[in-house]
């Protein structure tokens, strides 16, 4: 009667072959927990052995970084708050968290997988959202219709993104071109976040700018962890040889820190340095964004609940 309580986790762990292929990291053979267990098992699994383990610390443990470091202090300890960096720490606290819990709780079933999935696929809208508001709202001589335009075509590509990368994720998961797609489509999201930037790119005083080579450096991170996602280093050079660590999506991972602590870093110098008077303006663009970020997560919503349920009715033919 007691004995499944002093089961060792590790004995229950599994290997590919005994996983959903929908469920399988590539050229990762073993530490996969078993389906069907309780939620209190993979929240227990946080604290055990297996090979989604520093995924979930790699994205948990810069969220308190970002919280401790930015967040907190901004909210707190500041005369007043300046809402576009709150926006921008919010966001990004948004995709980790999102993105942690993803990897504590995919593996419990093909439809927890998928769920989870569209969970981490919406933080990573979040946080694209939210870095392009913080960078059009603290561009100094932005004119109205600029601004407009601007948040129109951010929202667009990000939606592009967004729908084809769940849509595709849902729809046809094992189809070669949906990477190909994804690239493209977040390719194109960097590029329109950093149109706000470009005339800092092209001025004559760059060297009097600060926060400049931080927003350079946090989009080399980007591209530098986009080659461990795609193409599944080092563990494709030798399978079964990375199962718990150092496998691509952890140091994927690892780059996503890097990029988001540049990103927060190149913003606070900006809100002090390049706009010091940022406290006391854009209360009407303010409004706007609020309006914007809520109707957007009625977006979130409404996507996953559609996408979900055409995920399980797939799971359902096919058992």
């Amino acid at each position: 009667m007691y004995e499944n309580k002093f089961i060792n986790f590790e004995t229950m762990l599994i290997d590919h072959s005994e996983v959903p292929r929908l469920l399988r990291r590539s050229h990762i053979h073993s530490g996969y927990r078993p389906l069907n267990q309780s939620v209190k098992y993979y929240m227990a699994s946080a604290f055990k052995m297996h090979n989604e383990l520093v995924n979930f610390w790699t994205h948990m443990l810069p969220f308190f970084f970002i919280y401790c470091y930015f967040l907190h202090p901004e909210v707190f300890f500041e005369n007043e708050i300046r809402w576009p960096l709150v926006v921008l720490y919010s966001g990004i606290s948004v995709l980790f968290v999102a993105s942690a819990f993803t990897h504590l709780m995919h593996s419990r079933s093909q439809d927890d997988h998928v769920f989870w999935l569209l969970v981490d696929f919406s933080g990573i809208f979040v946080f694209s959202l939210c870095v392009g508001i913080q960078r059009i709202s603290m561009k100094e001589d932005s004119s109205a219709f600029f601004t407009t335009v601007y948040l129109y075509l951010l929202t667009t590509v990000i939606y592009l993104q967004y729908w084809t990368t769940s849509g595709f994720f849902v729809i046809a998961p094992f189809w070669k071109t949906r990477d190909v797609i994804r690239l493209f489509t977040c390719l194109s999201v960097a590029a329109v976040l950093y149109v706000p930037l470009l005339d800092r790119y092209f001025s004559n005083s760059t060297a009097l700018d600060p926060g400049l080579s931080l927003h350079s450096s946090a989009f080399m991170w980007l591209l530098v962890s986009g080659i461990f996602m795609g193409a599944n280093i080092p563990e494709c050079f030798a399978p079964g040889k990375f199962d718990y660590f150092c496998y691509g999506h952890q140091l994927f991972h690892l780059c996503i820190f890097m990029v988001t602590w540049n990103v927060c870093e190149a913003a606070r110098l900006d809100a002090d340095v390049i706009n010091p008077k940022l406290l006391s303006t854009g209360i009407e663009l303010y409004s706007t964004v609020m309006y914007m970020l809520f109707l957007n997560a009625l977006g979130i919503v409404g996507t996953i609940g559609v996408l979900f349920k055409i995920a399980q009715k797939k799971n359902k033919e096919h058992k």
